[in-house]
C-alpha cells in the first residue's frame, strides 16, 4: 500500500463529510455537549456540589469495593469526593461511546455516499487497489472520531477537575484509567466500528439503508464496551492488558473480510 494515495483518498474524504452540517455537528458540538454540559447536569441532579451529607451510602460502599484497588488515595477521600468520581467514572462510559456514534454518521456513508454522489465510477478507475480504499476509509472515518474524543475528553478532565479539586486538593483527571480506556480502548473498538459499518456499506446501495443496518451493528459494540468497563474494573490486569490483544485480533479479522469482499466488479455492478 502507498500511504500518500491513503492520505489523498482520506483528505477527500473528509473534505465531503465538512460538507454535512450534521457531520460537523456531530464532531465539533458533540465532544463539548458530553465533555462540559453532561458532567454538570448530572453532578446537580446528583446534589455533589452539596455538603456531602446526603450521598447514598450503598452506592459509596459500591465505589468502595469497585476503586478501591485501582486508586492509592481512594480511602482519604470523603463521601462527596467518592460520589463525584464515581458520577465522573460513568460519564466517561459516555465519552467512550461517543466516538462510536460518530463513526456511525461517518462511516456509514462512506461507499454508499460515493453511489449516491455517482463518484464511485471515477474512484474506481484510480490506481487505488481494493485493500488501499477500504482503508483509506477507515483512515478517514477514525481521524473525526479521534479528534472528537479528544476534545471531548479534554473539556471533560478540566470540568472535572474544577469540581473535584476543592474537594480533594489535587488534578485527579485525565487519570491512568481514562487513559487507556479512551485512548487505547475506545479507538481500537471505533476502528471495530468502522470497518464494520464501511462493510455493511458495500453490501447496500444508499446512505439510508447503511445507516439503518448499521445502527443495528452499533448495539453489540456498546455491549463491548460495558463489557470493557466490566472487566477492567474486575481485574485490572484482563483490562489493560488481555482486552486490548482480543480487541486488536477481532479489527484485524474484519479487516482482512472488509478488504476481500470489496472486489471493483461488484461495486460496479452496483452502479448499472
Amino acid at each position: 500500500m502507498k500511504w500518500k494515495r491513503l492520505w489523498a483518498l482520506s483528505v477527500k474524504d473528509m473534505k465531503d463529510y465538512t460538507k454535512s452540517k450534521y457531520i460537523v455537528f456531530s464532531i465539533i458540538v458533540l465532544p463539548l455537549v458530553i465533555g462540559a454540559i453532561v458532567p454538570l447536569q448530572v453532578m446537580l441532579y446528583s446534589g455533589s456540589f452539596g455538603a456531602g451529607e446526603n450521598n447514598d451510602e450503598s452506592s459509596v460502599t459500591f465505589m468502595d469495593n469497585v476503586l478501591s484497588g485501582t486508586i492509592d488515595d481512594w480511602e482519604g477521600f470523603t463521601n462527596q469526593a467518592k460520589s463525584t468520581i464515581g458520577i465522573g467514572y460513568i460519564v466517561l462510559v459516555l465519552v467512550a461511546m461517543m466516538p462510536i456514534i460518530i463513526t456511525s454518521v461517518i462511516a456509514a456513508e462512506t461507499i454508499a455516499g460515493e453511489r449516491e454522489r455517482k463518484t464511485m465510477e471515477a474512484l474506481l478507475t484510480t490506481p487505488l487497489s481494493e485493500k488501499e480504499i477500504v482503508t483509506g476509509k477507515i483512515i478517514s472515518s477514525f481521524i473525526p472520531s479521534f479528534i472528537a474524543t479528544t476534545v471531548a475528553i479534554v473539556t471533560f478532565s478540566i470540568v472535572m477537575d474544577i469540581i473535584l479539586y476543592p474537594m480533594i486538593g489535587r488534578i485527579f483527571f485525565p487519570d491512568l484509567i481514562s487513559i487507556i480506556f479512551l485512548f487505547i480502548i475506545s479507538p481500537i473498538i471505533t476502528i471495530i466500528a468502522v470497518e464494520g459499518l464501511i462493510f455493511v456499506s458495500t453490501r447496500v446501495s444508499t446512505v439510508r439503508d447503511a445507516t439503518q443496518l448499521g445502527g443495528l451493528l452499533l448495539i453489540p459494540l456498546l455491549m463491548l464496551i460495558g463489557l470493557q468497563v466490566v472487566l477492567f474494573f474486575y481485574n485490572m490486569i484482563l483490562g489493560i492488558v488481555v482486552a486490548p490483544i482480543v480487541l486488536l485480533l477481532i479489527a484485524a479479522g474484519l479487516f482482512k473480510i472488509s478488504t476481500s469482499l470489496f472486489r471493483r466488479e461488484k461495486a460496479l455492478v452496483k452502479l448499472v
